[in-house]
C-alpha cells in the first residue's frame, strides 16, 4: 500500500510538470524543468509568438520569436535548475542541490497562478485574477481584442483633503550666527522649506517634513576705494589765452594722481553788432485828449503919457513928453519905476 501510494505520488508530480509545458499557466506548486516552457498562440498579429522556457543552463527566459524579452537570473545561473511556483506564492529557481533563488517577493499574498498573457507579460495573479506581480514586458501591439462596449460611468468620488501648502520662511542671520545648515561670518539670510500642514507659517516638527535649511551669506566688505577730486581753475581772458573770453579748466585727480589732460571750457566770444533793422510802419494818430482847465487872467498892460516942461529934467531940456508902459500886475495903475 505504501509503495503504490509512493508511485502514485510520483505520477502526480510528473503529470503536473508535463501539464505545465506548452500551456499558458503555471499553477501553485507546479514546476518547469529543463526544456519545458509556457507559450501563447501567435494570435492574429504577426510578431507576437511568446515563449517562456526553462533552459538546461539554468536560465528562465521569455522570448518573442527569437528575440529575448526577459531573462532570469541576471548572473550566475545553475545548470539543471527548475522554475517552481512555490506554495507560498513565490516564483523561485531551484538548483539540483535544492538551493532556492527568489525571482519575486510575493509570499503569502494569495498568488494562485503564473500566467503568460497574449501581450507577452508574465503575471502572478490571485484567485480573483488580480495581478500581484508582473514582469513588465507588455507588448501593446500584440493580441489586442476588439473594443468592448463602454461601461456605465462610475459614481464621483468624494473630494480629497486639501494638500499641505509648501512654505518658505526666511530670516536674517547675524554675523557669526550658527544654524543647522552653517553660519555666515558676514551675516546673511536663512531660508527654511517645509509642508505647512496646519497653515501657521512655522515649522512644527516631523509632521511637516521634509524640512530643509539653507543659507545665503553676505559678501565680504570690499577694500576702500580711492578718493577722487575734480579741480576747477578759472581761465583769464586775453589775446594770448586758450580762451580769449575766459573760461574754466577742469582736471580730475584720483588717489593723488592726475587722470589725463585737463579739459578747458571757454566762454563764448561776444558777437558782432547786428545790422539795423528796417524802420517799422508809422502808427495810427492817437485819440484827441480832453480840453485843459481855463488859465488865470493875465495882468493888464498900462500906457501913460506925461508932459515934460522945459528945463525940468535932463531927458528933455527943452521940454517934451514921456511915454511910460508897464504890466499892471497888481492892478493899481501906478508905474513901479
Amino acid at each position: 500500500m505504501k509503495l503504490s501510494q509512493l508511485v502514485l505520488g510520483l505520477s502526480i508530480v510528473s503529470l503536473s510538470s508535463i501539464a505545465a509545458a506548452q500551456g499558458t499557466t503555471l499553477e501553485l506548486g507546479e514546476s518547469l524543468t529543463a526544456g519545458q516552457y509556457l507559450t501563447t498562440p501567435a494570435g492574429d498579429r504577426a510578431g507576437c509568438a511568446f515563449k517562456a522556457t526553462m533552459d538546461a543552463t539554468g536560465y528562465f527566459e521569455l522570448k518573442n520569436g527569437n528575440a529575448s524579452v526577459w531573462k532570469r537570473p541576471t548572473t550566475a545561473p545553475v545548470a539543471g535548475s527548475k522554475l517552481t511556483l512555490h506554495t507560498s506564492g513565490r516564483l523561485v529557481l531551484v538548483s539540483p542541490a535544492g538551493v532556492e533563488t527568489n525571482l519575486t517577493t510575493t509570499s503569502n499574498r494569495g498568488v494562485t497562478q503564473l500566467v503568460l498573457q497574449n501581450n507577452g507579460n508574465l503575471v502572478l495573479i490571485d484567485s480573483a485574477n488580480t495581478p500581484i506581480w508582473t514582469s513588465g514586458t507588455v507588448n501593446t501591439t500584440c493580441n489586442v481584442g476588439a473594443q468592448g462596449a463602454q461601461g456605465p460611468q462610475g459614481l464621483q468620488g468624494i473630494q480629497g483633503l486639501a494638500g499641505a501648502k509648501a512654505s518658505i520662511v526666511t530670516r536674517t542671520l547675524a554675523p557669526g550666527e550658527v544654524v543647522s545648515s552653517g553660519s555666515c561670518s558676514t551675516g546673511g539670510v536663512e531660508y527654511q522649506t517645509f509642508f505647512d500642514v496646519n497653515a501657521n507659517g512655522a515649522y512644527d516638527g516631523a509632521s511637516e517634513n521634509p524640512w530643509t535649511s539653507n543659507i545665503v551669506c553676505n559678501g565680504a566688505q570690499g577694500a576702500t576705494g580711492l578718493s577722487s577730486t575734480i579741480i576747477k581753475t578759472p581761465i583769464q581772458p586775453g589775446a594770448g589765452s586758450v580762451c580769449p573770453a575766459g573760461g574754466i579748466e577742469i582736471s580730475v585727480n584720483i588717489g593723488g594722481v592726475s587722470q589725463g589732460d585737463p579739459t578747458q571750457i571757454c566762454n563764448g566770444i561776444k558777437g558782432e553788432q547786428g545790422i539795423q533793422g528796417v524802420a517799422g510802419a508809422k502808427g495810427d494818430t492817437g485819440a484827441k485828449g480832453d480840453t485843459g482847465a481855463a488859465g488865470a487872467n493875465g495882468a493888464q498892460a498900462v500906457a501913460q503919457l506925461i508932459n515934460l516942461p522945459a528945463g525940468e529934467n535932463d531927458l528933455c531940456p527943452a521940454g517934451g513928453k514921456l511915454l511910460r508902459t508897464w504890466t499892471d500886475v497888481i492892478a493899481d495903475q501906478v508905474g513901479g519905476i
